[in-house]
Formats: C-alpha cells, sequence, structure tokens
C-alpha cells in the first residue's frame, strides 16, 4: 500500500505538526505491515527537491516564500493531480489551504484521509475564502483523525463528526544521554543543585512566553528555555527589563540528546500556550516519559487532555501569570505532590506508544481501502487507463 503523507513542510523545518508527520511515517515503514509512507510537502522558498529523509522519500514542492505561517506555493494546488494520482491513499495533514484547494480542484484521485490537527487560528481574516474549501474537502474525505477527543468539539467537525477518529500522536524516546553532554550541559546551566523549570518549543506567538517570564517574579528556581524562534529578541529584552537574568536561561536549539538530557534534569515543565494553534504538546508527553509533572494551560484544544489536572501536573487558565507562578511553586516546593504527579506523568506517557498509535492507523487504512473496493464494484469502469506506479526518483539518499 502506497500512502502519501501531504504536509506544509516536513523535517529538518521544527514544528509540531512536522514532527507528527515524520513519526506517523517512520512508524508506518518500521511497522513491517507493507506500508510504503512517502512525504509531499513544499519548500520554505525554492524550487521543487526530490529527497530521502531517515529513509522516506520526500517531494519538497517549489514554493514562493513564507507567508501567513505557511509556504506560498502555487505548484501545491495547481500540480494535485500529477503529484498524487500513482498512491492508494492520501493522508492530508491540515489545515494546509493549497492542499485543500488541489483537493477540491482535481477530484478524480485515491480515497483521501485528512488529520485534522488544529483550527486555523492566525490566519482568520482570510476564513471567508477558505472555509467553503475545507468544508468540501471534509465532506469527501473518508477519514477525519484527531488527536485528542477534545478535537471533535471544533465547530468545523460538526457535520462529519460520523467520521471522526481519536488516534493521539505518537511517542517516539530519544536518544540515550551521553556523559559527556551530561557534564557539559550541567556546566552551561549552572543550576547548583536547585529547582529547574523547564520549557522545550518554538519562542512563537502563540506559546505563551511572556506571561511566564512575569510568573517567575513569583517563582524561587531556575527557568531553562530550550528552543529558537522570532519572537527571541523581545523576550529576552522582557528578561532583562524585569531584573529576571540570574534567574532565566535562554540555550536556544538544542540536539533531540541534549533534549532527552534536560527532561532528565528538570523539576517540573511548563507549556504555557494561549491559543488553540497549540493542539497537542507533544513535548508533553516528552517531559512525562521521564516523571515529570507538568503545568500546561487549559486551552480548548488536546493540551489538557495530554497532561490532566491533578493527575500528572496542574492545568491553569491561559494568559494567567500570578495562576502559573502558583501551580509552580506548588509543585516545585511540595514534594510528595511533586512525586504523585511524576507517577502519573510517567503511567500517563505509556498511553502514546508509537506502536499503539501506528497499529490504529493502519486499521483504518484497510478499513477505508476495504470500504472502496466494494464501493468500486457498482461503477462501470473508468475509461482512462491507470497510471503505471512508479517509485520517485530520488536526487540523494
Amino acid at each position: 500500500m502506497r500512502v502519501l503523507h501531504v504536509s506544509k513542510l516536513y523535517p529538518p523545518f521544527i514544528g509540531g505538526v512536522e514532527t507528527a508527520v515524520q513519526r506517523l511515517a517512520e512508524g508506518l515503514r518500521d511497522a513491517n505491515r507493507g506500508i510504503e509512507p512517502e512525504v509531499l510537502c513544499c519548500q520554505p522558498k525554492g524550487p521543487e527537491v526530490l529527497e530521502r529523509v531517515n529513509g522516506i522519500p520526500v517531494r519538497r514542492v517549489s514554493s514562493l516564500g513564507m507567508g501567513w505561517g505557511m509556504p506560498l506555493s502555487p505548484a501545491m494546488a495547481l500540480q494535485w493531480r500529477r503529484l498524487t494520482r500513482e498512491y492508494d491513499l492520501i493522508h492530508l495533514h491540515v489545515p494546509f489551504p493549497l492542499a485543500n484547494l488541489g483537493e477540491v480542484l482535481h477530484r478524480e484521485g485515491p480515497p483521501v484521509v485528512v488529520h485534522y490537527h488544529s483550527q486555523i487560528v492566525r490566519q482568520r481574516l482570510l476564513a471567508p475564502l477558505y472555509r467553503p474549501v475545507d468544508a468540501r474537502v471534509l465532506r469527501r474525505a473518508k477519514r477525519i483523525i484527531v488527536g485528542s477527543p477534545n478535537m471533535l468539539e471544533v465547530p468545523e467537525l460538526a457535520p462529519v463528526k460520523d467520521k471522526c477518529r481519536v488516534i493521539p500522536y505518537p511517542h517516539v524516546p530519544g536518544p540515550p544521554v551521553q556523559a559527556a553532554t551530561q557534564a557539559r550541559l550541567t556546566a552551561r546551566l549552572n543550576l547548583g543543585g536547585g529547582p529547574l523549570v523547564l520549557y522545550v518549543g518554538r519562542l512563537g506567538y502563540y506559546k505563551g512566553l511572556p506571561y511566564l517570564i512575569e510568573a517567575m517574579l513569583d517563582v524561587e528556581a531556575k527557568l531553562v528555555i530550550a528552543g529558537d524562534g522570532p519572537l527571541r529578541k523581545e523576550l529576552e529584552e522582557q528578561v532583562t527589563r524585569a531584573g529576571l537574568t540570574h534567574k532565566i536561561q535562554f540555550i536556544g536549539a538544542v540536539t533531540d540528546e541534549e533534549k532527552e538530557c534536560l527532561y532528565g534534569m528538570a523539576t517540573v515543565f511548563v507549556l504555557p500556550s494561549i491559543l488553540p494553534s497549540e493542539a497537542f504538546g507533544l513535548v508533553q508527553v516528552e517531559a512525562m516519559a521521564h516523571g515529570v509533572p507538568v503545568v500546561n494551560t487549559a486551552l480548548a484544544s488536546g493540551v489538557p487532555w495530554v497532561s490532566p489536572h491533578g493527575e500528572t501536573g496542574l492545568t491553569v487558565p491561559p494568559r494567567e501569570s500570578s495562576a502559573l507562578s502558583k501551580a509552580l511553586n506548588r509543585i516545585v516546593f511540595n514534594p510528595a505532590e511533586r512525586e504523585r504527579f511524576a507517577n502519573g506523568a510517567g503511567l500517563r506517557a505509556k498511553t502514546f506508544s508509537r506502536d499503539q498509535i501506528i497499529r490504529a492507523l493502519i486499521d483504518e487504512y484497510q478499513a477505508i481501502l476495504a470500504e472502496s473496493r466494494i464501493g468500486s464494484q457498482s461503477l462501470p469502469p473508468h475509461p482512462v487507463e491507470k497510471p503505471q506506479k512508479k517509485p520517485i526518483q530520488l536526487q540523494k539518499e
């Protein structure tokens, strides 16, 4: 079964959806169930490129650049039929308006699974233009996958709720930490044995980091912010103005091994996001797998479902610095409760095992193809000969 995952971007471009798509594609390949996953995405800017990423064939179609948080790629919409016709099934990751437009313009093709990652928040001014296209794609999809039960309540999914299936994002354990990495990172952070509050992720508009920085005025612990993004300079200036440079440290992008090391050192992990653009928060699962309690926010998304309040940590209202500081202090300075949350976090993380989630996804794929075969038996043969399936010719390994 040849399955094409269609996404805006793909690693090494870093983002929550991109990481999820990579884990699904590689998990399908490693399952040894006859699935041949490939990826269609866009260049952030530049001409089309064919390559392999960790052994997965990836076609990055041409793009004029990035705008409104997405690649500006007319090729994705206009060449949709050529790009997708040789596959048994299309797994479309949305929001991605250009790919949705391509699906609407070229009706014939393989069955489509829509993976609904989140509502569009940042580009809401364009909603009157893309909403009818998105609604049509959702109606025509054979299945709609969401990452948590909370996402089933999204208004856009109400008319197609019968086709929705909850399949969480898979957790993939990171690499083992070498002693040299541990020593280097420990010296760099200069913790002095005190408590460590950890944030890992992009420094973007919906992450709520200004509220976390303000909260640290009332938390006697060190905050390490791992990651990079467009708001870094602005956030660093806020830290300086607040006189918090002695307790808040920006360390930029980290390797997978360094990230694993940080989780092992953390007292508590914090995800202070303020908008449902944060649809799931895979970093929560990564932290919980290390037995680290989580403080998150009560978003209308899967975030509070991933780490439930009172079981694996604490959930607070978004945009409330005082609530963040109280929750962090409660965990940092209450060892008994911290241990209870840590135990719950470790157990919860096991429910996101990659093998279990990939099996559920393959079951859906097989059911869709079986339904399609049954439906095609009542239809006359298509007059156009089906194109011969040819593997993508890749430029480099």
